[in-house]
């Protein structure tokens, strides 16, 4: 696998067999290739999709965009981009069919009733040939009933069938199909509140309604299928993340598209999200890649954000992910269609055991609070994260009173920290753990060297040596750390004096957190951080 320097970030190719230079090869990768080269948002990108008719930008995508860009079409609206017109529409291009929520509650809430009225059998599973309760409607059975009936006969997505015009997706949905529509619902609404999102106006890509159910070996090319080119991998290229629902029995982690889905999310560019959602008691729970405008509500601080989301997510459900950190196998997913798995498998090729350390690496981080018990299990977790590609890490131990940690905290601190230099993490959350002052000069080296982009080690008993070597590290030309949070450490004066003599040099940091250390009660240093560093130091 090769990684391309592009934008300010940094894009993994998924295939280690196919030439690079093929990548973006279909007219709509390369009008993306063009976006990204221009290093716009991608509100903005997706505004002129939802726009523009594609077929101007064939000759000359970089041109094309570049004559856009300065328009009123490349300035997302903030009442959405729906055009006026009927419902009902052709969008040549899969990969934008998002759905509304909104839309999804209509299609759903008309299923429920001819769910009822018709006498739906359940069409897969144990259930099959039964009577279907709406409530425990699947989308197998959502497609079966309603969507493929109600798409016959123009042949059309059922996006296409509700929609006015192109929707380019905010999110792109990974998920298993057997999961309950009000399950998935839950969730779907659960994000858009903790991330502030319009139910109307936001757009999912969920491969059930966006791609058309008639014409399947047209829209992802049958036995020749690209699993870089196909609809799917199109569609999260424009997306801001992924939002993978859990089923409550956890096969979507068996799932050979929805794994290559979280791969390819967590193996691009570093600022491209990945959530994770369940339903529970008529709601869902989400962990959530950083935190959300919910925890940040009321201008909280990102320390007392990232407080608020480590609290939300300590109700989050492990016991599934715990079986993905330890037995996660591409080679053992499945797939409805055995040409998809065989695309996927030879689009990563050689890179197989990266994958599958990839994927144990990221769950892994969601339940380090159970994980870090199992001394087996956490053992080979940190030998996947060496072997991984992921680029961020956020977990936490148990929020306990530093005298009262369970013994293990320490020893899988040291693990997780000694680790570092020999993976590719660029953002680190690593709360509640132990630090000690051995670990100075590796946090030394993976700041001086250009490694980190983020460090929070909120409330894991930093010392000031470290403190120290943190601050120094910044003094090195190759640092690119942005934000770094110590909130509720061991840092003292001496901390505070290196910080105020890097922070006159350094350039790149520009959130600094000292709240709750001892520096924060000496008034003098405390004042000449912020008289000389303004609103890059903070003791909130």
């Amino acid at each position: 696998a090769e990684e391309l320097n592009a934008a300010g970030g940094e894009r993994a190719e998924l295939t280690s067999t196919t030439d690079s230079s093929q990548a973006g090869r279909t007219p709509f990768n390369a009008i993306i290739d063009a976006f990204e080269a221009s290093s716009v948002e991608r509100s903005v990108m997706r505004a002129v999709l939802a726009r523009r008719r594609l077929d101007e930008a064939t000759t000359d995508p970089k041109a094309w965009v570049a004559s856009i860009i300065p328009s009123d079409d490349a300035r997302p609206s903030s009442r959405g981009d729906e055009p006026d017109g009927e419902v009902g529409c052709e969008i040549p291009e899969a990969a934008l069919r998002g759905i509304s929520v909104v839309q999804l509650e209509a299609i759903y809430e008309e299923a429920c009733e001819l769910c009822v009225s018709q006498g739906w059998t359940a069409s897969a599973g144990p259930q099959a040939g039964k009577k279907l309760d709406p409530s425990d409607m699947n989308l197998y059975d959502l497609v079966s009933h309603h969507v493929a009936p109600k798409t016959l006969a123009t042949r059309r997505s059922m996006v296409e069938t509700v929609a006015k015009g192109p929707q380019p997706p905010a999110w792109f949905v990974s998920h298993w199909w057997g999961e309950p529509v009000k399950d998935f619902i839950a969730c779907l609404k659960q994000h858009l509140k903790l991330r502030h999102l319009s139910a109307a106006t936001t757009h999912y890509w969920v491969c059930a309604y966006a791609l058309r159910q008639h014409r399947l070996d047209e829209e992802l090319g049958g036995v020749g299928l690209d699993a870089m080119d196909s609809p799917f991998n199109r569609a999260l290229r424009i997306a801001d993340g992924t939002l993978t629902v859990a089923d409550k029995s956890g096969v979507v982690f068996s799932r050979v598209w929805c794994a290559f889905e979280s791969y390819a999310t967590l193996t691009q560019r570093i600022e491209i999200l990945h959530d994770l959602a369940i339903a529970e008691n008529e709601g869902a729970k989400l962990v959530s890649d950083g935190p959300t405008a919910q925890d940040g509500a009321s201008g909280a601080s990102r320390s007392l954000a990232l407080a608020w989301k480590a609290v939300r997510e300590s109700e989050f459900p492990t016991d599934q992910l715990m079986g993905v950190v330890t037995d996660f196998s591409l080679s053992e997913a499945d797939s409805s269609r055995p040409e998809d798995k065989a695309a996927i498998l030879e689009a990563v090729g050689d890179a197989r055991h990266v994958f599958d350390a990839t994927m144990r690496a990221r769950f892994g981080g969601v339940v380090l609070r159970e994980l870090y018990k199992h001394e087996v299990a956490f053992k080979r977790w940190v030998e996947d994260l060496r072997a991984s590609r992921l680029r961020k890490l956020s977990g936490d131990f148990p929020r306990d009173q530093e005298n009262s940690r369970h013994p293990r905290v320490k020893p899988a601190s040291d693990a997780v920290i000694r680790a570092l230099p020999e993976t590719k993490i660029k953002d680190l959350r690593l709360g509640y753990g132990t630090v000690a002052s051995v670990h100075a000069p590796i946090f030394r080296q993976v700041i001086s060297s250009g490694q980190l982009l983020s460090l929070d080690l909120a409330r894991s008993q930093v010392p000031d040596i470290v403190g120290v070597a943190l601050a120094e590290a910044l003094l090195d030309k190759r640092c690119v750390l942005t934000m770094l949070n110590l909130t509720g450490n061991k840092c003292g004066d001496a901390t505070g004096e290196a910080f105020d003599k890097s922070l006159g040099e350094n350039t790149s940091l520009r959130v600094l957190n000292l709240s709750s250390n001892p520096v924060a009660k000496s008034t003098a240093i405390r004042k000449r951080l912020v008289d000389n560093h303004g609103s890059r130091v903070g003791f909130a």
